[in-house]
């Protein structure tokens, strides 16, 4: 019965990172059922690897138009006629990649750069510490750098090989989350979270202290600030992302991670800006704890080098299907849309490794 209604299948490929580690996870196929439909995962026998399984997202059906602009999916049903896509917020969670903490973090490629010196700064991953006392006015800086080198700041669509390496990207990105838990600030310092935009134009900072918890805007701050709701105690769990063509500030619980309150909520325009993000903390005196930090980027969807973005592309059968880390997966992009007849099935569950069991939206 397992091998007509559900079969169960190792994946091999780093093509549908981050949803799916290659090498390690099992997933659940359901062999018969409604769709495909966008944003489902789909299991199909690849032409291109000896009919050997692969699985992919679908994000084209047949009849549609799709095109790939400045990171977006654009999707119609005329070449003349398209909108950008955007997935659904459960799919959109699983999408975002993890830029900090990483795989490739523990081996130097993920770091911040810190001023006046790195002595200020301890960090255990998720978790920093930082020392501003007796540096004088500028305080400590801790900058996040992705990248290969010391100067490459800003955000790009870095991701993970078919060999579990890490691959520099060429793109920059500017939409990001930043989660994290404010533990505690001390000896009277104010501890800045700064998501900067390129060129400055567009900063957002976030400033912790003294009992408050205010909203800056421009270049250190100078565009003029609001106070936030908080009642002043720690841990302080929030959430600042640049998603969707909002900027938004939440306020979360510490410990189950649920929204508590939306602190800010602003339209944003995304065509005015494509430039890369970066995100600093600025502790100006005394001490200040963070735990559980993460910062993840928005997918960027792209054409392959050979295809030179010359798109719209007709899907004229089947389905459209792209892996989920674009800049190595070998999809409809390369070979063309996947014909019905050679689908195996939906992808419904995470299986293994037990620790990230889910339901796939």
């Amino acid at each position: 019965m397992r091998a007509w209604l559900v079969d169960v299948y190792k994946v091999v490929e780093q093509s549908m990172w981050p949803t799916f580690q290659g090498g390690t996870d099992r997933i659940l196929v359901q062999r018969f059922g409604p769709g495909p439909r966008r944003w489902e995962i789909w299991l199909y026998r690849n032409e291109e690897a000896g009919e050997r399984p692969s699985v992919k997202r679908v994000i084209g059906i047949e009849g549609e138009y799709v095109d790939f602009r400045m990171g977006d999916l654009y999707v119609g049903n005329t070449a003349t006629s398209l909108s950008r896509s955007r997935p659904p917020p459960e799919v959109l969670d699983a999408l975002l990649v993890p830029v900090y903490p990483t795989a490739w973090g523990k081996s130097g490629k993920t770091r911040f750069n810190v001023l006046p010196d790195a002595s200020r700064l301890s960090c255990d991953g998720p978790g920093l510490r930082f020392d501003a006392s007796g540096v004088g006015s500028a305080g400590v800086t801790a900058s996040l750098i992705t990248g290969q080198g010391t100067t490459r700041e800003g955000i790009y669509d870095d991701s993970i090989d078919n060999h579990g390496q890490w691959t520099p990207g060429r793109h920059k990105v500017p939409d990001i989350r930043i989660d994290l838990i404010v533990e505690d600030v001390e000896g009277g310092g104010t501890l800045r979270i700064v998501h900067e935009l390129e060129g400055g134009r567009e900063d957002r900072l976030v400033a912790i202290g003294l009992g408050r918890l205010r909203l800056l805007r421009g270049r250190d701050g100078r565009g003029g600030y609001r106070i936030l709701p908080w009642g002043g105690t720690f841990p302080l769990a929030l959430r600042m992302e640049t998603i969707d063509g909002r900027f938004r500030v939440v306020r979360r619980d510490a410990e189950t991670g649920a929204e508590v309150a939306v602190l800010v909520e602003e339209h944003r325009d995304t065509a005015a800006h494509h430039g890369y993000s970066r995100v600093r903390f600025r502790l100006d005196r005394g001490g200040a704890r963070l735990s559980n930090l993460s910062v993840r980027r928005d997918i960027y969807w792209t054409w392959p080098p050979h295809h030179g973005g010359s798109g719209p592309y007709h899907v004229d059968h089947g389905v459209f299907m792209v892996g989920d880390n674009p800049s190595v997966s070998q999809d409809s992009r390369h070979q063309g849309p996947i014909a019905d007849d050679r689908l195996l099935g939906w992808a419904r569950v995470l299986l293994w490794p037990k620790n990230r069991f889910r339901t796939l939206p």
